[in-house]
Formats: structure tokens, sequence, C-alpha cells
């Protein structure tokens, strides 16, 4: 595509004005009439257009938000705009060229779609790129642009239509046995619920094709135990206050009498220790998302809706009893109110019409909403590794190059508190292993001084590496993705300058790059609640901690290891290697999970098949952990498979990229071969777009092109064994 080749010609002007009145009396003055007037949600905003068929005049008046502090709230000229025929591919096209659009995705205005071209772009004129819906209604978004959610962005205007999910399973090929399996679990109809979280399971794993089945209208606590008994990946349970009784919901009208309360009350909260009993079962075996009653209490009780009615207070508090109970099981994942909140408004999520004629009692947008989060806790996106963070404006207020060490402040008296926000929050991304590093334009010295400062909220021995010198921000990040071993799609760039974060994500496509929102705090708000969700985890294991340290430790082998050959060097490491047989944790399902360059096949598990996995006594699953006198790396690699008379076949086997260069690889399979006395392993190994470095080690060690069921013999395995230094030792 072309830009000059694009359909483009102005659709609008932008004025931001104060008040309603103030558009009145200037449609007054000029003549002009009002063509058409909206409301647009995600800038808080009135937007009054002027004008007849062709070019308007858009008068914008803030509700509140950024827009009502523009030009110091006195309002004014705020943008051009442009309509495009593809607003999609003109987003591609800017890409191209190392241009990012205001917005991760187009905002929906009325008939419209919109984006924004930042004035860092245009030398200060902001220009707003226009896509105008076809005359049938509004386009559905174009998946290559992101407007279908594939996670949830915390933004009630970007959830998935009904349309939508259609046109998703459509494409999806019919399930076939072995494909995923879910089992949903509610007592109304599920209709619209299954459609949402059918397409939003397919987006997520790629349109593979998703079998899910449902049980029986009304009888909840049977379809828990038609879950227990179906052979499947997960199960989705949403729970709704007539599954605890049927006179909490509207289809029994009957039982809203005041003496029935107490009755009401006791019976529900018995009937949710049976539930919770029915779903913890489940949990023990098979992964499960739990939604809790998320639609409003019907208006039975006594107090009026604005004060808490006492009745009503004690259901809801053994609810959430129960749900802390049920989200100690490994299997289990609760979803979390607040982030329905932020999607779906309480006040959007009944439809009682839908629920007394077709016992469906969701609007389309919860349901969409449900099937989104849903889908998210049953296949959720694994943890980013790391921040590169820039210092000026962002870790500190204030320029240390101007303001000197004491000018820079993070401080309410000096209203810059919201950057001791950030780095409380660093610092506690810190503590669960999150990898945080420093890109800054400024002086190496004076940099590390301000670093060493008492008051600081993020220790400095927790930045590692810190790049400061006055070169491109890109070559910094480089070098730091170099020191940590990671790719750039499991990092974040922050940086108060939208240049430098052009700069940085026009050389990292695939890196997640945000601008620190100097100066507004409710941005700052969303960023900080973002960057949890980004680096969030279940808990924090024993490689979390140790991570910093083990890379500070390579940057010491590194320089020991130049210094000498590659078999003195190891000789001199006085390496162990601890085997863990049979033993399976967390960490070995995260790191099969996650590793990319030296995994045998790509292939993903989940959660549910790792728990069979671990039961079945004919399948083994040997963890290695690794350390040296430069320190433990903990937890590098696990393989897996069964045996099968003196050959063992392996499908599963991994090793971390912290762990490259110790001839750890050679070791696993000759601890194979040893403690399972066989004469053969046969690799299920199959070509991926990263598994290059497992490739060439197999081209390597079994002297033949690697292929599918590439069997290695022992004799041959050892011919080209090189020498091995390591002590191993089994726990």
């Amino acid at each position: 595509m072309e830009l000059e080749k694009t359909s483009i010609r102005l659709h609008h002007v932008g004025i931001v004005v104060p008040n309603r009145e103030r558009v009145d009396m200037l449609v007054d003055l000029l003549g002009i009439p009002v063509h058409h007037e909206q409301y647009v949600r995600d800038y808080e905003a009135d937007c009054i257009f002027v004008g007849r068929t062709g070019t308007y005049l858009e008068f914008i008046v803030p509700r509140g938000g950024k827009l009502s502090e523009f030009n110091r709230g006195l309002g004014g000229l705020h943008h051009i705009a442009l309509e495009v025929q593809d607003l999609s591919a003109l987003t591609r096209y800017l890409q191209s060229r190392g241009i990012r659009l205001l917005e991760p995705s187009s905002v929906p205005a009325g008939d419209m779609r919109i984006n924004f071209l930042p004035p860092v772009y245009t030398r200060g004129i902001t220009v707003e790129f226009v896509q105008v819906a076809q005359a049938s209604g509004i386009a559905a978004p174009s998946s290559a642009e992101g407007d279908i959610p594939s996670r949830s962005a915390g933004n009630a205007s970007t959830r998935m239509k009904l349309a939508q999910a259609l046109a998703v399973i459509q494409k999806m090929p019919p399930p076939r046995e072995g494909d995923y399996n879910i089992f949903l679990v509610c007592g109304f109809m599920p209709l619209h619920l299954q459609t949402f979280l059918t397409a939003h399971l397919g987006l997520l794993m790629g349109n593979r094709p998703i079998a899910m089945r449902c049980g029986l209208y009304g009888d909840l606590a049977g379809n828990l135990d038609r879950a227990a008994e179906e052979k499947c990946d997960a199960v989705a349970v949403a729970l709704e206050w007539s599954d605890l009784d049927p006179r909490l919901g509207y289809r029994h009208a009957a039982g809203w009498r005041l003496e029935q309360i107490a009755d009401i009350v006791q019976t529900a909260t018995q009937q949710m220790e049976r539930l919770r009993i029915g779903i913890a079962r489940i949990a023990r075996q098979k992964l499960l998302a739990l939604v809790l009653p998320s639609l409003p209490l019907p208006p039975l009780f006594l107090a009026p809706l604005v004060r808490g009615d006492s009745a009503a207070l004690r259901l809801e508090a053994a609810i959430l009893q129960c749900a802390s109970a049920l989200a100690a099981e490994p299997l289990l994942r609760v979803l979390n109110p607040t982030s329905l909140d932020r999607l779906s408004p309480t006040g959007d999520r009944l439809d009682l019409a839908s629920e007394l004629r077709s016992g469906f009692p969701y609007t389309l947008s919860h349901a969409s909403a449900l099937g989104q989060l849903l889908a998210e806790l049953l296949l959720p996106a694994g943890p980013k590794k790391g921040i590169i963070t820039d210092l000026d404006n962002t870790l500190w207020n204030g320029i240390l190059g101007e303001d000197g060490i004491e000018g820079i402040s993070w401080d309410l008296d000096r209203k810059t508190y919201g950057h001791a926000l950030y780095q409380g929050l660093l610092a506690s991304l810190a503590d669960s292993g999150v990898l945080l590093g420093v890109a800054s334009k400024n002086d190496p010295e004076l940099a590390a001084r301000a670093l060493r400062r008492e008051d600081l909220l993020i220790p400095a021995e927790m930045l590692f590496p810190v790049e400061v010198s006055w070169g491109a921000k890109s070559e910094a990040v480089r070098r730091i993705l170099q020191a940590w071993n990671v790719g750039p799609e499991s990092v974040v760039f922050i940086d108060d300058s939208p240049l430098e974060v052009a700069e940085v994500a026009a050389a990292f496509p695939a890196m997640d790059c945000r601008i620190f929102p100097t100066d507004n705090e409710r941005a700052l708000g969303d960023l900080l609640l973002e960057l949890r969700n980004l680096f969030g985890k279940s808990a924090v294991t024993e490689e979390d901690r140790i991570r910093l340290g083990s890379l500070r430790a390579a940057d010491g082998m590194a320089a020991a290891a130049a210094q000498t050959t590659p078999d003195d060097f190891l000789a001199g490491l006085e390496a162990e290697i601890i085997l863990q047989i049979n033993q399976p944790d967390q960490r070995a399902f995260e790191l099969i999970n996650k590793t990319n360059q030296f995994n045998l096949n790509g292939k993903r598990i989940s959660e549910t098949q790792w728990k069979a996995r671990c039961e079945d006594p004919d399948h083994f699953l040997v963890a290695v952990a690794y350390q040296n006198k430069f320190g433990p790396l903990g937890t590098i690699s696990v393989v897996g498979g069964i045996r099968r008379g003196d050959e063992l076949l392996v499908d599963i086997w991994v090793l971390s990229c912290r762990a490259f260069s110790r001839r750890i690889e050679h070791q696993v399979l000759r601890e194979l071969f040893a403690r399972f006395g066989v004469e053969s392993i046969n690799l299920d190994f199959l070509p991926t777009e990263r598994n290059g470095p497992l490739k060439e080690f197999l081209a390597r060690i079994s002297a033949e092109a690697p292929h599918p069921s590439l069997r290695l013999t022992k004799a041959v395995f050892l011919e080209n064994c090189p020498n091995l230094y390591a002590k191993v030792s089994q726990r």
C-alpha cells in the first residue's frame, strides 16, 4: 500500500469547546445546521457534527478526562480529520514505516472508527483518521488491526460483537477426536455465552477447533457431576444466584415474600457449600474456571438500594468465603470481579426480557465480556519477563542533566508522587522475578549517582543492565535483550518520549512499547494495572528468586570463558546437575510451555493434560537443575516420555536458553541411557520457526539430519559426545 495512492479526503475539523452553550452560540452565529451528535465513551466527550453531508465541523464537548484539560481548559482547534477507505490497511502501512497511532486499535465513534496520528510525527498537528461505515452499518473490525480483542483490554467498547463471534466460529474447522474439549457448566440456557466463549477460545488457539458440551437447563449441580465424569480438557462454570436458590432468580417471583428471606439465605448458603465440594472435586482432576454470580440480586430484600441489606450482605459474604477456599485449588481459577467490572458495568448485565422468554439472563455485551474473560482464565498468556525503563520524567520527575541529582523528585510535596508509585510497582515486580533494565540518554556517572539515592524506592541492584549513553535507545535496548537472552516479545519498554517509543517500536515490532503518562495520573493508574496484568503469576518460584543473580553470574561467566579454552572453562566451573525423576512441579510445567529455542517439537500441554500425564505410571518425567561456582540456575531442563522395552520414546524435551553452552543437553542424554538402561532413544522431533538450536544439536549428536521419530542409539551418542565435566546427583 502506498499512502499517496490511497483515497483520502478531509472529513472534518475538530474543535474542543468548553460547554454545550458555546456550541449552540456558534451554530446560531454561523447558521450551520447540526448534522448529528454522538457520545464517544473512550474520550468522555459529546461530539456535535455541524454542516451538510461531506465536510463537517466537529464541536467536542468534554464531560471529563484529558480533553477537559485541552489548552488549559479553554478549548480550541484540536485536530483535522482525514477520511480513509481502509483504516486497518493504513494502520499496517504506517507501522511498516515505524509510525504508531495513538490507540493500539481503532476506537468506535458512532458510525465511524477512528484513530489519531500523534503530533510528534507532524511537528505539532494532530491528525485523526476516520473510516466511515458502509450504508448497511459499521463494518466488522478487521482482526488484523486488533479490534477483535484476544486479551482483555479493560475497555468495554472493544468487546466482541455477536456477528464477529459467529464469523470466528464459521472459520474454525469442525472438531475431531483429540481437539480441545471443554464442558460449560451453568444452570441457565447457555446460548450466547457458549458462542462467545467458543469464539474467544478459538482466537486464542489460532482458530483450532473447539468441542464444547453443555449440561441440562436448571440443573447446575447435576451438570457439575456430568462434567466430573466427562473426558475434557477444561471446565468453565458460570454461577448465578438462582443456582443457589430458585427464589433468587426472576422466574420465581412467588418466593419474594419477606418471611422467606431468612430461609432463602440459609438455603443458598448450604447449596453453595454443596456446590463448592462438587467444584473442588472437578478441580482436582481438570482445569476449571469459575465465575461467581455476576448479575445483581433481585429486588426482594428489605433495605433501599442505596443501603446494604444485612441478609444480602450475609449471602454475598458466604459466596466470597467459598470462593476463597476454592481459589487454593491448583487447577482452579476464580474470575476477579474487578476485571469483569472494567469490561461489563453492573447495570448493563441483566437482559430481563431474554431471561423471561428464553432462560438466558445476559445482555449480549455481558455475555461477550464473560466469554472473553473465561477464555483468558482457561488459556492464559504467559507472563512477560522484563521491563526496560527510561530515567528522566519516567523513573523520576525531571531531567537529571538540568535539574541535578537533588532536583529530580518523586514526592508528594512537589506533586511528583506518580513516579514513586511507578518505582514501587517496579520493585514489587522485581521481587517476583521480573527483570528490570534501564535505557537512558544521560551522563553515565551522573545517572549512577542518582540511582544510589537512598530514597529511591527501587534499589539500584535490582536494575540490570543499566545502559546509559547518548546513543540510540534501540541499540541500548538491543544490548539489554542480549544480556537477558530473551526475545523482544517478552519485554515492555517504557519511556516518556513518543519519539523514543516510536524508534524502539520500529526496531522491535514484537515489543510492547508504552509512553509514560507524565502529568496524567489517571493514565498512570491504568498503566500500573496493565503492567501488573502483563507480569502477573500465581506464585513466585525459586527460579524467579534467583533469576537476576543468575544473569549477573552469567555476565561473570562470559568474561571468564573468554580467557580460556571451552574444555578448561567447563572443567573449572565446579558444576553440578541435579535430577528429579517423576517429581513434577509448576516450574517444569511452565518451562515446557514457554521454551522455544531448545524445544523438541514446540508442543504445549494444558494443565489438565499435565496432571493426567504426571499421574500415568507409564510416563516418566525428569526435571534437571543446574548450579556452578558462579551460582544456581534452578530448574533449566525437562524431558519426558515413555519406555518401551529397551528404548525410550521422548516427546517432551526443553532446555532454558540461560543454560546453553554448558553441555547440559549431552549430560541429560547420557543420564537417560544410564539410568533407564536402554540402548536407544526415539526423539519426537518436529522443526518449528524457533527451535534451530535444538535442531543443530541433534544434527551434531546423531550425525544425521534431524527428522520426526529420530532414533539415537547409545553407540552413536557415545561416539559424538564431547567431554563432560559436571557432577550428577539425584534429589
